[in-house]
């Protein structure tokens, strides 16, 4: 992987996990994000997408998960939901804003499945954790129009969602080598995106590195605060031949 696409921002900021129903406040004095979980489900979701940017997880008196959450977590690739419905509770930090904001270099064309460069709608990619983030483009010339409409804007944000899935997927391991299918999705559009407007995509992909079950939830980010959510479930063979054998069935 290209230093380009592996940038890592400096861990500059930091994740306090909090039990909600603990007994106890939080009373000493910290400059650590605060994200509160309800359940050990939960604080493992939060595990695997903060990674090493949670600094301590506070438990209160409850010991049952104190000793669960050293267990080792893992995604339920056929999931989706369980993360898509705390996904929201993940800020963006700031220094990921002060770094895209500007940007304006597109992501390799391979990495969102793409012949044409003038196809790409995300920026390179920065990540916190194990959270990728990428600025949204609106041009793209094969959804190029010579009419505004809402419809065309629609399309071109459906396109932004499958390369960040994409890319993030890649990005977290996943081969180039497979077929990657689309399998279900969920959209919820809370408010509308301005597309001639800065954007900025949350993505929090779960896969393994020789395909199968996976997907990615996702957040958009615009005027700082969460206009639309949502996730995009896919399956990916591991080659073409297996792909098509599947199809034939």
């Amino acid at each position: 992987m290209s230093n380009t696409l592996n940038t890592v921002l400096e861990q500059e900021e930091s994740y306090l996990l909090v039990y909600k129903n603990s007994e106890k406040e939080v009373t000493e004095s910290t400059d650590k994000k605060e994200i509160e979980f309800s359940s050990l489900r939960e604080l493992e979701l939060l595990k695997l997408a903060l990674g090493d940017t949670v600094d301590r997880i506070y438990i209160g008196t409850n010991g049952e998960i104190a000793n669960s959450a050293l267990n080792e977590a893992s995604w339920n690739y056929r999931n989706p939901q369980e993360m898509y419905d705390i996904s929201t509770k993940i800020p963006i930090p700031k220094i990921v804003i002060d770094e895209i904001k500007d940007s304006n270099k597109p992501i390799g064309k391979e990495m969102v499945h793409k012949k044409n460069p003038e196809n790409v709608l995300i920026s390179e990619p920065k990540n916190h954790g194990n959270v990728w983030y990428f600025k949204g483009f609106s041009d793209i010339a094969e959804l190029n129009s010579d009419h505004l409409s809402d419809h065309v804007d629609g399309i071109k944000l459906f396109e932004a969602f499958r390369q960040a899935t994409l890319a993030s997927l890649h990005l977290n391991g996943l081969q180039h080598n497979g077929v990657v299918a689309l399998t279900n999705f969920k959209i919820d559009y809370i408010s509308y995106v301005e597309l001639d407007e800065p954007y900025i995509i949350q993505a929090i992909p779960a896969c393994e590195k020789d395909g199968g079950a996976m997907f990615c939830v996702f957040n958009i980010i615009q005027g700082d605060k969460v206009v639309t959510k949502g996730f995009l479930g896919a399956y990916t063979f591991r080659s073409k031949e297996i792909y098509l054998e599947k199809r034939r069935k």
